[in-house]
């Protein structure tokens, strides 16, 4: 019986990572050297763990959505592109071969040439069969999500230009899906962006246009604005009019934003310095963010911070922030160490000393208590354990980003929101607690 050399590799590198891991909790204390290094080996060792969620060759090696019941049945556009940008983080940080890489992105792209869009627009839903994938179809509707195909489009863009001349064939079906996706069809009143539109699935045609828009800044939805603004998918003007106010928590101004949480944030911080590009604006709000968490933690009594959507203790997806802490997840965590503050990397620090590893895949929980750090969600999302690790990676995810060919006409948006927004934030300040 023959083992698979891929499978060799995979634990090798696994025991390595987690070998490392272990002797680094064999010091006592702490330091903001031991937090560094306890963030650069819990990467690596997520990394891996996250390819124990690639579902079967049949799938197209497409990510499952999570391990709960019937999670590994289906996933979402969002998933797959961030599985895309995770598998190049690797190749750039020496975790991943880059052959094995390669070929399974090209496997996953393959598997995306199989599914019905619209517009070239990735459905929000897949479902993983024994056989194949497929558009998610209820009640003979597909959803269509603007965020989340956009999700897989910047990964697909990021992709094609990172194997530009390394492999000019798969480039360039990587990019034909990029070029295909029509985003019109999510704008309406000249600079609104819809969060999606449903589709009959019989004679195509869109029979609900949802309710909601993107017009936040400070949202999930930023890095993915910027991004189809800088290729030109949609009009600047979507970009500029979206609105960046403040609020305030504990007597610190931070940006406001849905539940005020870390995944609104700082989600786009991973990919882009934020810092540096717009310092009195995004740079100012993630350091007053990572404050107020503090705050809100010392009021509380928590050990814990890194509040973000997650799955709760009865097992159901709830919204989380700096309005609902009871509950710290751990990728929200990650999250906030992109605003490299050594609280930040202190608090992450205990986040994973209180999650008993063994030697398995490091794929985090979803849910912990932020104030005695105990286990309430075994679940394990692939949406959050691949932010985790890409926080965690923040400068290899930036050197693969920056080879984009769009990605300097997107820092230039970015560097836009102090001009934009400065002076209307100090006269804009509402109370939140």
């Amino acid at each position: 019986m023959f083992l698979d050399v891929r499978l060799i590799s995979f634990r090798l590198h696994l025991f390595r990572a987690l070998g490392i891991f272990c002797l680094l909790f064999s010091f006592a204390g702490f330091s903001k050297t031991l937090s560094a290094r306890v963030i650069h080996v819990t990467g690596e060792a997520s990394y891996l763990a996250l390819k124990t969620l690639h579902s079967p060759a049949v799938a197209y090696e497409f990510t499952v959505d999570n391990t709960g019941p019937g999670g590994r049945t289906y996933t979402k556009s969002t998933n797959i592109g961030l599985d895309i940008l995770s598998t190049l983080t690797a190749v750039e940080q020496g975790v991943e071969d880059p052959q094995v890489a390669r070929d399974h992105i090209a496997t996953v792209a393959k598997g995306l040439s199989t599914l019905r869009c619209y517009e070239g627009i990735f459905p929000e839903y897949v479902h993983i069969a024994p056989d194949g994938v497929f558009a998610d179809v209820s009640n003979g509707r597909i959803r269509f999500s603007s965020i989340d195909s956009a999700w897989l489009h910047l990964a697909l863009s990021v992709a094609e230009d990172y194997y530009r001349k390394k492999d000019p064939v798969l480039s360039q079906s990587l990019g034909g899906f990029v070029e295909e996706a029509h985003y019109g069809i999510f704008l309406h009143d000249g600079n609104k962006i819809r969060h999606g539109v449903t589709v009959d699935s019989m004679d195509n045609t869109v029979v609900e246009e949802w309710p909601y828009n993107y017009d936040n800044k400070n949202s999930e939805a930023r890095l993915c604005v910027v991004f189809l603004t800088a290729i030109g998918k949609i009009p600047d003007n979507v970009w500029r009019d979206m609105t960046y106010k403040q609020t305030n928590v504990f007597g610190v101004s931070v940006a406001d934003g849905w539940k005020l949480s870390a995944f609104v944030e700082l989600t786009a911080n991973t990919y882009f310095d934020e810092d540096r590009l717009a310092p009195m604006t995004l740079g100012r709000g993630h350091t007053h963010y990572l404050e107020a968490c503090r705050r809100v933690a010392t009021q509380r009594g928590y050990s814990l911070f890194g509040w973000a959507p997650c799955y709760n203790p009865q097992d159901r997806y709830q919204e989380y922030g700096l309005s609902n802490p009871e509950v710290t997840t751990p990728y929200a965590a990650a999250l906030l160490t992109t605003v490299g503050n050594p609280l930040a990397l202190q608090n992450f620090h205990k986040v994973v000393k209180s999650i008993k590893f063994s030697v398995q895949p490091m794929l985090f929980p979803d849910a912990l208590d932020s104030r005695t750090g105990v286990v309430l969600n075994q679940r394990v999302l692939s949406l959050n354990q691949n932010l985790l690790y890409q926080a965690l990676a923040r400068d290899a995810v930036q050197r693969v980003m920056a080879q984009s060919r769009w990605y300097k006409k997107a820092e230039g948006l970015i560097r836009k929101m102090d001009l934009w927004h400065c002076d209307e934030l100090k006269n804009d300040s509402k109370t939140h607690y």
